[in-house]
Order: C-alpha cells, then structure tokens, then sequence
C-alpha cells in the first residue's frame, strides 16, 4: 500500500450549498496516545444535485514514506453551509483506526 485513505459525508436534513473542513490523519501509539501525523485543510466539497442533503470527499489521501505497519484514524471538522444561509459546525473520526502496511512522517 502506498497511501492511507480517507473518506468524509455530512448528511443534513435540509440541502447544503457546500461542505467547508480539515481532516487529521492520527497515528495511534502503542500508549494509546493520538499522534497527529498530516493534516489536510481547506477542503470544499458541494452535494450532488441529485442528493443535496448530502456530501461525500472521496480519494483524500496521504502518501507513506516510511516502512513498516501503522494504525492510523481520521478526524475532520469543519462547517457545512446550507442553501437557506444557515451554517452548521460538524465534526467526527472514524469508527475504528485501521492497521496499514504504511508510515506517514509527522510534517
């Protein structure tokens, strides 16, 4: 494997004009600690116009330059803006960190 992936949806229960975030990518040490190693900001993503209740940020990735196996999560925050003018602080991480044949170095 040659990156560590993240995939990012906001659904809302009215429609969005835009998703506004920056997404971490956390190494989880053997302590249990979160080791922020990339973190990716100013990502804009629009819905859909089929489904404008929802935003999905596919192919965010991160190359690994380092060898050897890693568990990694995602985190991401930022704020979803409505069509009505309204803007909603989302934030979240994944459900589960994943074991990768991959490094990241912190920068």
């Amino acid at each position: 494997m040659s990156e560590a992936k993240l995939k990012i949806s906001t659904v809302c229960d009215v429609p969005q004009a835009f998703t506004a975030l920056s997404a971490e990518f956390a190494e989880l040490r053997p302590n249990n600690n979160r080791t922020i190693v990339r973190v990716v900001r100013n990502i804009i993503a629009r819905p859909n116009p089929n489904q404008e209740n929802y935003v999905l940020i596919e192919n965010l990735t991160v190359p690994c330059n380092g060898k050897g196996y890693a568990e990694y999560s995602g985190i991401a925050y930022g704020k979803v803006h409505l069509k009505d003018g309204g803007i909603e602080s989302v934030s979240g991480s994944s459900d589960k960190s994943n074991r990768l044949e991959c490094r990241i170095s912190a920068k």
